[in-house]
């Protein structure tokens, strides 16, 4: 086993510069971990499955950038210097307003103003100074406001795919998903003591090589490894091409310490 094989090199020399897991078992035969540098929990991952943005979701990407509050905020400020415009506004010649027009033509018409200013598919045209102050703060405004729109899009409008999986180990054994662990190792052994219902259930298999190649195989759907081990395999391409590699539940299912060990 690993461990005889440990005890078998610190007894030959000083220190093991491996990494190993830090247990009970070899707590007792003397061999320590001098400082548990690495964190070597166990837990349980899966292949995600993949889900598709509806296209509610996609279409509404546009409003992202910014939060409602942030949204209702510029259309309440947008309409209020509409107004304030409208009054400042309405009786010079050659303005945005016809005099002959009806009062709520005008609202709406000033309102429209305002906000097709953010699109730049149009805006103001005052002729008086107090509504050139009015457009010169308001533009201002709004060029902030573009400013922090434009920022934000690109990272709002990219649409990821999203990979769920079980909630929690106990949901995955509760809807029969078989678990992966490597033969022989300290994932096999606190596993198989910690849920020895799933022996007799068939949903334990022990795998001779890398559990993940044993997922690929269809062998199994869940692998339970080190922590460590997991954080390796999906930054590897053999393993995690499609980045779809993710944990099940939070946090560990049993914390493990480790690093060299001397005796």
């Amino acid at each position: 086993s690993w461990t005889e094989y440990l005890n078998a090199s610190v007894r030959k020399y000083d220190v093991s510069l491996d990494w190993w897991l830090a247990t009970n078992e070899r707590s007792r035969m003397g061999i320590q971990a001098p400082h548990d540098f690495l964190d070597l929990s166990l837990l349980a991952a899966a292949y995600g499955t993949a889900v598709d943005p509806s296209f509610g979701e996609v279409f509404w990407k546009f409003s992202e950038p910014f939060s409602p509050e942030l949204w209702w905020t510029f259309f309440g400020i947008s309409l209020a210097t509409s107004l304030l415009y409208l009054v400042v506004e309405a009786n010079v010649d050659d303005s945005d307003f016809d005099p002959s027009s009806p009062i709520y033509f005008n609202v709406l018409r000033s309102a429209w103003l305002g906000l097709v200013q953010f699109t730049a598919a149009g805006g103001f045209s005052p002729r008086t100074y107090s509504g050139k102050l009015l457009v010169l703060t308001y533009s201002a405004f709004i060029l902030l406001l573009v400013s922090a729109y434009t920022a934000n899009l690109v990272a709002y409008l990219a649409v990821h795919h999203e990979t769920r999986t079980c909630e929690s180990v106990d949901a995955c054994v509760k809807t029969g998903e078989r678990f992966c662990v490597r033969q022989g190792t300290i994932a096999d052994d606190w596993f198989s003591s910690a849920y020895h219902e799933l022996e007799e259930s068939g949903q334990i298999f022990r795998c001779q090589e890398n559990p993940w190649v044993c997922v690929r195989r269809q062998e199994c759907t869940l692998v339970v490894q080190p922590s460590m081990m997991y954080e390796l395999a999906s930054r590897n391409l053999d393993y995690n091409e499609d980045c779809a590699m993710t944990r099940v539940g939070v946090g560990s299912l049993k914390y493990f310490g480790g690093g060299w060990m001397t005796k």
